[in-house]
Order: structure tokens, then sequence, then C-alpha cells
């Protein structure tokens, strides 16, 4: 099997950090839903991406990481930040109207959304059947682990529904600027950099927009699930398609055993 310079197999190594990956992001709903209580949803995203950019600055100077270098990369970056806020914004308030259980369902979607784009946006990256047989079987082992997502019993749910879908549809949308612009030959950290610093303050804007504010402190619960990494970087680390339809299954069964008392009793968890 012939693979393209930007689909390459998994050596040992990647298939350790994209399990470790998975164990992150399958908590991330849930730590969102835990967090809203105290937290409101944009103010938390934006935090997230702020934090974390002065994070991965910081690790980036530390390891001489060049982050300011011409490159040609800074309109294809301004456009993979302003797409990743779009997909946060939706994600973030998306849970406020729907269950966790329902939305991922609806937000895993994204690497579907992926190799229809980069059949048709990037050339040479192709898809073999025993890989679309991977990604089918992962998306139908959500679909057990979760049941179908029943018809929403309010219409705010419907659109939570919605907004989650298209979530995912943003993540892909990142993931096909990153693979076909020139952000797929820089560092991860600039390219998680660029996401990072363009989301913050549009999301930011986003929250005042919306009229997001805080009355009192966070309890330890929200604070504790506030700091909870989320998926900051992670369309650098799907530059290799084959990687979405092994992690789909991995993360989201970790997120719904912390989520739901019925599944860790093996008995079906209701999505009511």
């Amino acid at each position: 099997m012939q693979h393209s310079p930007q689909s390459r197999p998994l050596d040992a190594l990647a298939i350790v950090v994209t399990v470790g990956l998975c164990l992150t992001w399958g908590l991330n709903q849930v730590a969102i839903k835990f967090a809203l209580h105290d937290i409101p949803p944009l103010i938390q995203s934006a935090a997230r991406s702020a934090i974390a950019a002065l994070c991965v600055a910081v690790y980036a100077q530390t390891r001489g990481i060049p982050l300011f270098k011409r490159d040609g990369t800074l309109w294809a970056g301004v456009a993979a930040g302003v797409l990743f806020a779009v997909e946060f914004l939706l994600v973030y308030r998306g849970l406020v109207w729907t269950t966790a259980t329902r939305g991922v369902v609806f937000l895993y979607a994204a690497p579907f959304f992926i190799v229809i784009g980069s059949r048709l946006f990037i050339p040479g990256d192709h898809f073999y059947p025993l890989q679309w047989f991977g990604l089918a079987l992962s998306f139908v082992g959500i679909v057990i682990a979760f049941g179908l997502p029943t018809p929403a019993a309010d219409p705010r749910q419907l659109l939570g529904d919605l907004m989650l879908l298209g979530g995912g549809a943003a993540w892909a949308a990142t993931t096909l600027v990153i693979k076909a612009s020139p952000l797929s030959r820089i560092s991860a950290e600039k390219t998680a950099l660029y996401q990072l610093v363009v989301s913050a303050p549009l999301l930011a804007i986003a929250a005042l927009a919306l009229g997001e504010r805080m009355d009192a402190m966070p309890s330890a619960l929200a604070m504790a699930a506030f700091r909870l990494p989320g998926p900051m970087g992670r369309q650098r680390e799907l530059r290799d398609l084959v990687r979405a339809d092994r992690a789909l299954l991995r993360q989201q069964i970790i997120g719904i055993y912390f989520l739901d008392p019925d599944f860790r009793g093996r008995r079906r968890p209701s999505l009511s």
C-alpha cells in the first residue's frame, strides 16, 4: 500500500501519544458540562485558549522553536484560528442545550467530513477501503455505546445537537486548512499557537456579545473540570487521517464511563 507524504502509517510512539491524547479528549465534553454551572461556556473557552496559548508559547521558547519567522503561514494561520473559534463557540454553546452523551455522537462525525474534504481538496490524499471500514466501525461503536439519539424533546436540544454537528464540521474544516496549506510544513507548536491566539479574543468578544458573566467564584469541582486539558492542538495530530478512525471509540468510552453510572454498570445508557 502506497502512502502519500501527508498520510503515513503510525509508529509505536505515535500510537502511544494518540491514545494519551484520546484520554484527554474523552473527558473534554464531560468537563465542560461540569463547569457550566459556575463558568459560562464561552468564558470557559476563551480562558482555556488564552491560558493554553501562554503555555504553548513558553514551551516553544524553552525548546528553541521559532514562532515569529516569516514563513508564509500568516493568513492560513488566521483562517485556522477563526475556524477553531467557530468550532468551540458551537461546541460550548451547544452543550448548554444538549447532553454530552448526545453531543459526542454529532461532534465526532468530524472524521467523515475530513475524509470527504480531503478527497475534494487535497490531491494525492487517499483513503483506502480498509480505512473506510475502520472509520465506519468506530462510529458504529459509538452509536452502540451511546445508543441512537432519540428525537429531541425540546427544540433547544435539537438546536444544541445541530450546533455540535456544526462544531464537528468546523473541526474538519480546520484540519483541512492545516493539511492543505503551508501550516502542514511548520511546527505543531506554531500551528497550535495560531489557533489559540486568534480564537481567544474572538471567543471573549462572543461571550461579551451574548451577555455571559460570572457573579461568584466557581466551585472547586468547576475549577477542576475547567483545568482538564482540551483538544487545542488536535488538528496537527490528525494530519494522518487514519488516526481519526482509531481514536473515536477509545475516547468516547472513556468519557461515557465517567459521565454515566448506567454504563459503568454495563447497562445501556439513556440519552433522554
